[in-house]
């Protein structure tokens, strides 16, 4: 297992949303953080406060929200289609400006013509992708021990889509051990605060490989972070990523010491549902015609 230089490094875990005139970290308003006592402590915004000083934040279609797993016909806000994710990626990203962030840090795309989602007639480009820890959405209750997001724009537009991928610690065979490809490259960029890095291996067959093995879970929400714009068009892929136990303690350690976290951790509570519909696709295969196809 690859080791990870403390010096200047900053956690993959706390990552939020990159400077961007849609995308903004709550900059024009007050401090905030994720500490719930957050006035005795540093005097940030608390979870539960961000609405006052961030009025999106208390918003109808915020999130993140708690996922259903259980048949649709129990619920009126769950639809499964057993149909293909209808999206489909193109370009390879490979070089990202890795920068300090709100609490931690961020992979901007260094080019926003590399790397490409399409749903549709609409295509979004990457702009930057995050972790968080805990996972900020959860699973029939149950909360995962991280989350990436990749966040992308729609081209000519504001509005975002965003793609959730949990990760889960467990105890792996010696088989299962061997590093995925991407998040090996991302946590050996690490070391490199400030400079341009290279992550070697495509996004799009992390989110694919995911994609195939499970459900994927579709929805209009929010930023998770200030101000909760109710711009994003998320969706979250239900197979976690496997890593090792232990192999997010580094990066724990580093959120411990940061001032906008809850004791190292960097994750909103679940937001209401408000009566909004949860797109469950069940056949994550790709589909006719090239949807969910990679393309480089």
């Amino acid at each position: 297992m690859f080791r990870l230089s403390s010096v200047g490094l900053f956690s993959l875990a706390s990552l939020l949303l990159a400077p961007h005139t849609c995308v903004a970290e709550g900059g024009d308003g007050p401090a905030w953080g994720y500490h719930p006592e957050g006035e005795e402590h540093g005097g940030e915004l608390s979870p539960v406060d961000w609405a006052s000083g961030y009025a999106s934040c208390g918003g109808s279609s915020q999130s993140p929200i708690d996922l259903s797993t259980y048949d649709a016909d129990a619920s009126d806000d769950c639809d499964v289609k057993d149909s293909a994710v209808p999206l489909s990626f193109s370009g390879d990203c490979v070089s990202f400006s890795l920068e300090p962030s709100h609490g931690g840090l961020k992979w901007g795309a260094t080019s926003s013509d590399s790397c490409k989602v399409h749903k549709g007639e609409t295509t979004y480009s990457l702009l930057q992708f995050h972790m968080h820890v805990m996972s900020e959405h959860t699973v029939d209750g149950y909360q995962y021990d991280a989350e990436a997001h990749f966040v992308h724009q729609e081209d000519g537009g504001d509005n975002l889509l965003v793609i959730g991928v949990f990760l889960e610690e467990q105890e792996l065979d010696d088989q299962q051990k061997k590093p995925n490809a991407w998040m090996n490259s991302v946590w050996h960029s690490l070391n490199h605060m400030n400079e341009t890095v290279h992550v070697h291996h495509p996004y799009a067959a992390l989110l694919l490989k995911r994609i195939a093995h499970g459900d994927v879970f579709n929805y209009a929400g929010s930023l998770t972070t200030p101000p909760c714009s109710e711009i994003v068009d998320w969706w979250v892929v239900g197979t976690p990523l496997k890593v090792q136990a232990g192999a997010l303690d580094p990066l724990n350690a580093i959120l411990e010491q940061m001032e906008a976290t809850d004791d190292g951790e960097n994750a909103r509570a679940t937001q209401s549902l408000n009566g909004r519909t949860v797109v469950t696709y069940t056949n994550g295969k790709p589909g006719d015609e090239g949807e969910g196809s990679a393309h480089y």
